[in-house]
């Protein structure tokens, strides 16, 4: 009888200068194939955007990547060499956004910097300097590696792609990912983490909030201002922070989350809070933390199962006015 096989989803991303990295990748990936799929009863396949995605309309480009083709992966490969990418709307490259996006759910990222010598000439410097800066910063948040050329990034990723993958069947749990309805919104409470984290990927000063007799009144026209809008960017933020828990507790990960690292990420792209936002910018911000939340372990979890991870903002809006309690009358 079959052994049923474990399918690994190996995303690569990377800017279009670095050809012949990603030829290694396949190689490596099916040289892998070759030697463990028995053994392991695994298998992975690699995906990029260009493999793995299909024409849709209605959202931005690399959104519809992140839905077809990067949410559904496991683990993802990152390759620089001089290029940094395209803007994206919300990055400063698709490649920049696939490993932010996938850092923020605690999916595994192999991220590689190449010192491998290239042509003065044809040097773009603006997109180099931003492949510095990149580098530079995650050099002070995680583990990046260096070659020095493609021989060198062939053994490096190898015995690397080996001690992932290996990690990754040790601790994969099918069944332990609990279903969203059974984590009641009040179990997270994230009222306490005022302020912004500094300890996010993305540098920031943390700056504690006085807390004030005097409650700041949201600017007519502003998401703050409207209640159920208001309401609802809280409710994903919340379903996105129960999630990114289970997630890392699936896993065995029991360190304390980070319920703040949402709300500084709108701040960093939207260069505002979002009850600070115009309305008109609303479905902005629910598409931004929406994605978030089917990215993460427990949201692709729920798709594969055809579950929901969230309400629409009309059933919200319903459920509020459902919920709303009667004031009872005076008896004079």
């Amino acid at each position: 009888m079959a052994k049923p096989v474990t399918h690994i989803g190996i995303f690569l991303a990377s800017p279009g200068d670095v050809v012949d990295e990603r030829g290694i990748a396949f190689d490596l990936i099916h040289e892998w194939n070759d030697i463990h799929t028995d053994e392991k009863s695994a298998a992975l396949q690699i995906r990029t955007w260009q493999s793995s995605t299909y024409p849709e309309l209605g959202k931005r480009p690399q959104a519809i990547v992140n839905h077809q083709a990067l949410d559904e992966c496991d683990i993802v490969l990152g390759i620089f060499w001089t290029r940094f990418g395209s803007p994206t709307g919300i990055a400063e490259s698709g490649t920049e956004e696939e490993i932010r996006r996938s850092v923020a759910v605690n999916k595994p990222v192999l991220l590689y910097f190449s010192d491998v010598p290239a042509s003065p000439s044809k040097i773009d410097q603006l997109q180099f300097q931003k492949v510095l800066k990149f580098r530079e910063e995650f050099r002070n948040t995680g583990l990046i590696w260096n070659y020095a050329s493609h021989d060198q990034f062939r053994d490096y990723l190898r015995r690397h792609l080996e001690r992932a993958v290996q990690r990754l069947l040790s601790n994969l749990r099918f069944e332990r990912i609990a279903p969203p309805s059974e984590v009641p919104d009040a179990a997270i409470n994230i009222a306490k983490n005022e302020g912004i984290a500094a300890n996010t990927i993305n540098t920031v000063i943390y700056r504690a909030s006085r807390k004030s007799n005097t409650r700041r009144q949201s600017a007519t026209g502003t998401i703050g201002a409207d209640m159920l809008r208001k309401n609802y960017i809280s409710y994903l933020v919340r379903r996105y922070n129960e999630f990114l828990k289970i997630g890392r507790e699936s896993f065995g990960d029991r360190r304390n989350v980070s319920f703040s690292f949402i709300s500084s990420r709108i701040i960093q792209v939207f260069k505002a809070p979002a009850n600070d936002l115009p309305v008109g910018r609303f479905d902005e911000i629910v598409e931004f933390i929406t994605e978030y939340i089917d990215g993460s372990i427990v949201g692709r979890n729920n798709r594969s199962k055809g579950s929901r991870s969230y309400e629409s903002f009309e059933e919200f809006s319903l459920n509020q006015v459902t919920k709303a309690p009667r004031r009872k009358k005076k008896i004079p």
